[in-house]
Parts: structure tokens; sequence; C-alpha cells
């Protein structure tokens, strides 16, 4: 409890801190529009203040949360009808992808999608590339997430569904990596799993929706590299499968005419080029630079152009560190550390301990 008060005490004092910014950075027009939007988010609004003091005292001074997010996740697919059929999606014409204004784009998969958070190069490069548009981006993914495997806490959403909340436009899913463990016995069942998968995300969070259809990137696992350590494994037997995984989302978004991003070759290519872990901190959870690149090569698969605004600088790293303050923020909410007490069998606060102040 008491080193959960000291993060709520180094949060606010990272909103001041923020809040100070704001005067005193000379910001040119490409990224004024996307900083000025994350110092928003952190100096919490008047509806944000109403949820941060009913956590503080709910959730025993937890995290503060910020823009309206309530954690989300993926209930179980055991009661869902598995009987594949077409997803009804928006179709991509080529490889390119357009935004519209206030559109909203979740990452759903695997460890390569969530420590994006940690580094925020990829968005980054979405927010100062479309800096009018006033794009939403949050990450719902999780370690050893598969398209068959979610788990999570009992009564996860009995709360809300965060990701419902959230209401996503685009789905960016990264999906392979944990399957592709299974080699070729697992792989008919990957691509059937993977259909089944973007059916429920299709049926539980894209009907009712008043912005059109949900929308699917589907990204390939990078490859396995090397590292030259005999305490750390090799990736050739790793990247024979990753190879073949990799084919498989190919395969799968080519059927469903979804839009598709190889990040295999290129990165094998990359990390055969230069002897031990220089992208990577084990073989497979991407580094600094490592995330730098990744962002790079989906930056340019998606929108084929190069980037409009500088990459380099103050002003892009004031972004890019407003973002992962903003991802780290959105992580203590749909992944919180004691969700047992939050909304689990100890949830007790809204009912006998706080009943209350819940209200308020």
């Amino acid at each position: 409890m008491v080193n959960t008060i000291l993060q709520s005490i180094q949060l606010k004092q990272q909103v001041n801190a923020n809040n100070q910014m704001t005067h005193a950075i000379p910001r040119d027009r490409e990224y004024k529009p996307a900083i000025d939007r994350l110092l928003n988010t952190l100096s919490l609004d008047g509806k944000s203040r109403k949820q941060v003091a009913c956590q503080q005292v709910i959730r025993l001074a937890a995290i503060v949360c910020i823009v309206g997010l309530m954690g989300v996740g993926f209930p179980s697919m055991a009661d869902e009808n598995h009987n594949l059929q077409r997803i009804s999606t928006e179709r991509e014409s080529g490889s390119r992808i357009e935004f519209r204004q206030g559109e909203k784009i979740a990452f759903l998969g695997n460890s390569l999608a969530e420590r994006m958070g940690l580094f925020g190069h990829f968005e980054a490069y979405l927010q100062s590339r479309f800096p009018d548009l006033q794009l939403q981006v949050r990450s719902f993914a999780r370690p050893a997430e598969a398209v068959d495997v979610q788990q999570r806490s009992n009564d996860y959403t009995k709360i809300d569904d965060p990701q419902a909340v959230f209401d996503a436009d685009t789905y960016f899913c990264f999906f392979g990596f944990n399957e592709s463990f299974e080699g070729d016995e697992g792989l008919e069942a990957f691509e059937q799993n993977y259909y089944r998968y973007l059916r429920m995300i299709q049926q539980r969070y894209g009907t009712d929706r008043t912005r059109g259809a949900l929308r699917f990137v589907l990204i390939s696992p990078i490859a396995f590299e090397n590292a030259q350590d005999g305490f750390l494994p090799e990736g050739d037997s790793y990247n024979a499968n990753l190879k073949k995984y990799s084919a498989a989302v190919q395969r799968v978004a080519e059927n469903e005419q979804l839009l598709f991003v190889d990040l295999y070759q290129p990165s094998l290519k990359l990390f055969q080029s230069t002897p031990g872990l220089q992208f990577t901190i084990n073989g497979c959870h991407l580094n600094l630079e490592g995330d730098r690149i990744v962002g790079q090569w989906l930056d340019q698969a998606l929108f084929g152009t190069p980037h409009p605004a500088s990459l380099s600088g103050d002003h892009f790293e004031i972004l890019r560190q407003g973002i992962i303050d903003k991802c780290w923020t959105h992580s203590q909410d749909y992944r919180k550390v004691n969700g047992w007490y939050v909304y689990g069998g100890r949830r007790t606060w809204d009912i006998d301990t706080f009943p209350l102040e819940y209200q308020k």
C-alpha cells in the first residue's frame, strides 16, 4: 500500500511538471497538436479528477487512471459459437490505410505490442504523422497472449469491459510468436483459431457501432535474434517456426482481405547483419533501438511515404516521453496489479467499504 501511495504521489508530481512544461516548451506546428493532447491528458480534466478521487479512496490510493479508460480484456471464448464465417470489415486497398478524424486505435496481442508502451516509438510516429487527426491509441496487449489463450483474473469485466469502453475503430493484431512453439503440428489450429479470434472481436466489439465497421491490421511476429551467448538460446530453430507462422498470419489476412504487415523478413535480415544482442534484450523482446526500427517499419508499411515530421530532436522526444507516461498510466488500469480486490472475490469497496464515496 505504501508503494502504491508513493506511486500516486510521483504521478501527481509528474502531472505538475507536465503542466509547467506547457509554458516552457517551444513547439513547432508538426508536434504542437499531439503534445497538447498529451499534456491535456496528463493534466486531468474535471471528469478525470472525479475518477481519480474515486479510485484513490476505493482502490487504496491506486495508480491514477487518465482519459476515462477502464481496463479491458478478453473474456473466455468458451461460450462463443466457433463456426467460421467471413469477418465483416472495411476492406483496405493495396497496402495502405487511412485514418479518420478522432480514430481510435487499439493494439492486441503479445509482448511485441505490449512492450511498445515502454518506448513509445510507433505511436509517436503515428501522432506526429497525423498531428491534426486527434488519434487515440491504447494497447490491450499482454505477455503470453495468443489467439486461443487470453488469461484474465476472475470477474475481469464485472465492473465494465474497458475494451468496450474504449470502443476502438481499428485493431492492430500482434500474434504468432507464442503460438509458434507448437511447430508444424500447431499451424492449422493457429490459422483456424485466428479466424475465430477475429470473429469473436467483431461480434463482441463491432456491433451497434455508429462509426462504421471494425478494421483489422494483422502483423507478423519478428524473427528471433541470435544472442551468441551460451546462457541464451540460439534462434535458428525458432526462426524456422516463426517463418511458417508469419506466413500463416499472411494467409489469414489475404483470405479475409485485411491489411498485413510482415515484420519477420526485415527483422531476420537485420538480426543476421550484426552478431549478438543488438536489437533485443534476450533474442525475442525488443530493446530501445529495436523498438525504434520496428516502429519505422510499421510506419512505412502502413503509409508508404517518408515521414513528414522530424524524428529527432527535443520535440519528438517530448512527444515520445509523454506517450510512455500515458501508456504506463493506462497499463495500471487495464492490467490492475490487485485485480482480485478491484473486481474479484475481495471486491467490497463499492458495496461495504466505501459505498457512498464510490457513488460520488
